[in-house]
């Protein structure tokens, strides 16, 4: 049986890999918001410290609810969350 990051594997472009982000990949991720928000003209900038604090709070499992995308030399290009909040 396939998983769900398999599954985003195969419809990824050669050379790209998607898989569970870890808390070392937190300052990759805040450059990569930080230069989002500088192509859309945002003034905002995060530290490192907002991505960390966000991804270990005690409602988020990282390892499932957190994915990056690396191309072929390893540099993280995109990430995503998944945030589940019960009423």
């Amino acid at each position: 049986m396939s998983t769900a990051l398999d599954q985003l594997n195969a419809s990824l472009p050669t050379g790209f890999i998607v898989r569970s982000a870890q808390l070392e990949d937190a300052q990759d991720v805040t450059d990569l918001l930080n230069a989002e928000y500088d192509h859309f003209g945002t003034p905002t900038h995060l530290g490192v410290e907002v991505q960390e604090a966000e991804w270990t709070t005690p409602n988020h499992n990282l390892a499932e609810n957190s994915i990056v995308i690396e191309n072929a030399e390893g540099t993280i290009v995109g990430s995503a969350d998944v945030w589940a909040f019960m009423n």
